[in-house]
């Protein structure tokens, strides 16, 4: 179940507040929260009035300038986990994601090379049209 992007002007706001305003920079990174796999984090809403959710600082700026991704994954052509500028940021789906993974070489010797004594391979289950 996806849960739709919804903002207030005090969440914009305070999105806004945490990208830095770099004339020239490409990647716009993110200054605040980071999660453990170094994606930048924003709680969004009330605690006190049961409306707090944290979201990903890439997904809520592409939901920003180009609307709510929805349950598609927010790619990042940059490879820049903190980088919340909307040119650098796609939706796609997960296997887009694993697909980029593979391409660019961010992924696990074992994940590529598939040490599965003759069984499909997660990637080769992955890129296999059916």
């Amino acid at each position: 179940m996806t849960i739709a992007i919804v903002t207030t002007q005090s969440d914009r706001d305070r999105f806004w507040n945490k990208v830095p305003d770099q004339p020239g920079v490409d990647c716009w990174e993110w200054t605040a929260g980071k999660g453990k796999h170094g994606y930048g984090r924003l709680s969004l809403g009330s605690r006190k009035h049961r409306t707090h959710n944290v979201i990903l600082a890439h997904r809520l700026s592409y939901a920003l300038c180009r609307g709510d991704p929805g349950q598609l994954f927010v790619l990042h052509s940059c490879d820049n986990g903190l980088c919340v500028n909307p040119s650098h940021l796609s939706a796609g789906t997960g296997k887009d994601n694993a697909r980029e993974m593979v391409e660019r070489d961010r992924c696990s010797t074992l994940f590529k090379t598939g040490e599965s004594g003759g069984e499909s391979t997660p990637l080769e289950i992955l890129f296999t049209d059916k």
